[in-house]
This record gives structure tokens, C-alpha cells and sequence, in this order.
């Protein structure tokens, strides 16, 4: 039986329309279907598909508009005595975003840390990935899977963009494993 899932391309996408399944049958590429709670698209696969990646669509701006949200936060936004989030750590955070691929992964969560800083959060499927923006050029990072006894942590510098991709895609895999 095809998969089938479906898009009016007469509309504009609506909100729903964020994840996006590349399918591979033979290493290329074939086609995308995306998610639709309503079940209202008509485009077909047919063949036997299998899962290629995960990502998200509105990951980028999903995380801009949170930064933007962190960058208005005054001194002690959570009632402890926490600094204002730096301007050198919300540009760092942006650059981070901004040179990952458009089909890295599924959008993180957007945490404001204690100490000033922002942390990246992925948990999909069992698995996680912290990527957590230390300074304007040092990522702090923990990879982790209960189920297959792997807690990692490090350190690397922002510039060092194909580790984010890295980790990212290795959280991502774990939704279709």
C-alpha cells in the first residue's frame, strides 16, 4: 500500500506543515511527505520507503524568535539572581543557528541558563543532545542514550559547525532507529 500524505500547493502552507520526511529508496532522494494531522493531502509514494532523516522546516525561525524572547529577559528573570543574558551569547547563539543546515533536524527547545547562558536542547526518541552556548566562540555539548549506555560531553568551538551538524543529525536519526 503507498504511503500517501497531502498538501494543497493552491494555499499557503499552513501552521501543521513543519516536518519534513525525506524518503531514499536506492541512496537518492525520491520525494517528501509531510506531516498532517487533518489528513487532507493527496501527494503518493509508492515503493518501499524508508525513513532518510527528520528535520524540521520552522527550526530557524522557531529559534530566532525564542532568542529574541531570551534577549529581553531583565537581570534575575528567574527570581535567583541570574545575569541578563549577554549580547555576545545571543549572537553567538544566532550564528550557531544560522549556519546549520535547513534539514539539520527537528527544532530544540530554547533554555535560558542561570549563569547567562543558552542551551540548545534535542530529545527524540529516547535520545538527547544539549548544545549549550558558553561564550561567543565555545560550545559545551552532552550526547546522551540510556538504552545504549552513551553519556558524552565536550567541548568545541562555534566555528566547528560540522560537530553541531554532527550531533544533531545523530539525535535526529533516533525518531526512525
Amino acid at each position: 500500500m503507498p504511503k500517501t500524505a497531502s498538501l494543497s500547493t493552491a494555499d499557503p502552507l499552513p501552521d501543521f506543515v513543519r516536518v519534513a520526511f525525506p524518503y531514499e529508496r536506492g541512496g537518492g532522494s525520491i520525494g517528501t511527505s509531510f506531516e498532517d494531522p487533518d489528513d487532507t493531502c493527496d501527494i503518493t509514494f509508492e515503493g518501499n520507503w524508508h525513513m532518510a532523516k527528520y528535520f524540521d522546516l520552522g527550526f530557524r525561525q522557531h529559534v530566532r524568535t525564542c532568542l529574541k524572547k531570551l534577549a529581553a529577559l531583565p537581570p534575575n528573570w528567574d527570581s535567583y539572581g541570574a545575569p541578563k543574558i549577554s549580547q555576545r551569547i545571543i549572537n553567538a547563539a544566532h550564528t550557531l543557528i544560522d549556519r546549520l543546515p535547513d534539514d539539520v533536524g527537528p527544532r530544540p527547545s530554547v533554555v535560558p541558563m542561570s549563569s547567562g547562558k543558552i542551551q540548545f536542547e534535542w530529545d527524540v526518541g529516547g535520545r538527547a543532545v544539549e548544545l549549550e552556548i558558553e561564550s561567543s566562540g565555545q560550545i559545551h555539548y552532552l550526547r546522551w542514550d540510556p538504552t545504549h549506555h552513551i553519556e558524552e560531553e565536550g567541548v568545541y568551538s562555534l566555528a566547528d559547525i560540522g560537530q553541531s551538524v554532527s550531533l544533531i543529525e545523530w539525535v535526529a536519526r533516533s525518531r526512525h532507529a
